[in-house]
């Protein structure tokens, strides 16, 4: 009897020291994975303000986009880029953000470096190295940025090295590297994932190159691309409202650009696929004004509601160079028509409202002159012919009506 009462002593002592060792386990187990999650938390949370904070500078630069608040900003996030806690997500939207700003062009002498900067960066997003894994969304999000900065003055290094990989293939058809690029950007616009086929901002970029390929090298592109870049783009104006927001949420993305590109896209599609067969009616080139219209009395309401004046008033100066090279066209008595004669008017008080505003408006005409017939900036130099207050600007920086062919 006492052996037994030894056996269940111990068999009882050993169940005792197992409970307690599974308990003692269990509880450090708990208590670190406790920890882990609180570590995580709290990481979360400085991950979270790291991009609230930087958010809010960045919004500095939204109310009024001055070369002064880009360069606070960058200087800003360059800082927040050093800090070497950052995950990888944070740093990858951190450097969306710089690249976004970088991409825009302000102050007399936009720094090439910028442009080249933020193209690399992008690239980084658009074509990953091995090993680096980049969200379908982050890289949609790239792709819109990237065209958006390819399309804007001035060219710093030839487009050719940017995407080798596709410009290739044009370049091979005989396409001249104008051409080839507008076609690269449309092909890259167009690789999007299918969740953002429908973006009004991705589409809006497409809108953009369609319309450019149209208005200024129609005759050089090969049939089978002209039917798919004219198709394309009557498809796309006839889709502008069922798209969404989804790449771009903000206000200027969403509901400013695409009124500008629309108004342009809707004009080169009409102008080049009707008025090849007969001349464009009254009605017809009453909608294809209604559409750049639109876009004045849109800025002028985004205006009231406090949006960045210079953001605006850029925007204003692409639409007003649209329109009055499409006025100039369509209308055989363009230089007596009181509207065509006030849009000028207002092009030029725009041009002359901002330093800023003034300095992208000098730098397209001194890059465009002589391309009255392959940019719109160049077009409106050579407008100085007919209207002697573009002639008497364009004297003012420098350029004559003898060079402005």
């Amino acid at each position: 009897m006492k052996e037994i009462k030894k056996i269940a002593l111990l068999i009882g002592s050993c169940l005792i020291l197992f409970f307690v060792i599974t308990s003692g386990y269990s509880y450090t187990k708990n208590y670190l994975a406790d920890q882990k999650t609180a570590r995580e938390l709290e990481n979360a949370h400085k991950q979270s303000q790291i991009l609230s904070d930087d958010l809010s500078n960045l919004g500095s630069f939204g109310k009024e986009s001055s070369a002064e608040n880009k360069k606070k900003y960058i200087d800003s996030v360059n800082q927040t880029l050093n800090d070497p806690a950052l995950t990888e997500k944070t740093k990858a939207t951190l450097l969306l953000r710089k690249a976004m700003i970088l991409a825009v062009r302000r102050g007399s002498d936009a720094s090439a470096g910028d442009r080249d900067e933020a193209s690399d960066i992008l690239k980084g997003f658009i074509f990953p190295p091995p090993g680096k894994t980049v969200t379908p969304y982050m890289r949609d999000f790239a792709v819109a940025l990237f065209v958006h900065l390819q399309f804007q003055c001035c060219e710093t290094r030839p487009f050719s090295s940017e995407i080798p990989q596709f410009y290739k293939p044009y370049a091979d058809k005989g396409y001249s590297p104008r051409v080839a690029k507008l076609l690269v950007l449309n092909q890259l616009t167009e690789s999007v994932s299918p969740p953002q086929s429908n973006d009004i901002t991705i589409v809006a970029n497409s809108i953009l190159q369609k319309a450019e390929l149209l208005t200024f090298h129609k005759s050089e592109l090969q049939p089978e691309d002209l039917k798919k870049i004219s198709d394309g783009l009557g498809e796309q104006i006839a889709s502008i409202d069922s798209l969404e927001a989804k790449t771009y949420t903000d206000y200027i993305d969403t509901e400013l650009e695409p009124l500008l590109f629309y108004a342009y896209g809707y004009d080169a599609y009409y102008s080049n696929r009707v008025a090849t067969s007969a001349p464009l009616t009254a009605e017809q080139n009453a909608t294809i004004d209604k559409g750049y219209d639109k876009a004045f009395e849109k800025f002028d309401e985004a205006e009231k509601q406090g949006v960045d004046k210079v953001g605006l008033n850029v925007m204003r100066l692409y639409n007003g160079f649209r329109y009055a090279r499409s006025m100039d066209i369509r209308y055989a008595d363009a230089t007596k028509n009181p509207k065509m004669l006030g849009l000028i008017d207002s092009i030029l008080s725009n041009i002359n409202s901002n330093k800023e505003v003034k300095n992208i408006a000098d730098s397209l005409f001194k890059a465009n002159v002589g391309n009255t017939n392959s940019s719109i900036p160049g077009y409106f130099v050579g407008l100085s012919k007919k209207y002697p207050n573009i002639a008497n600007y364009m004297s003012s920086i420098g350029i004559h009506s003898d060079s402005s062919q």
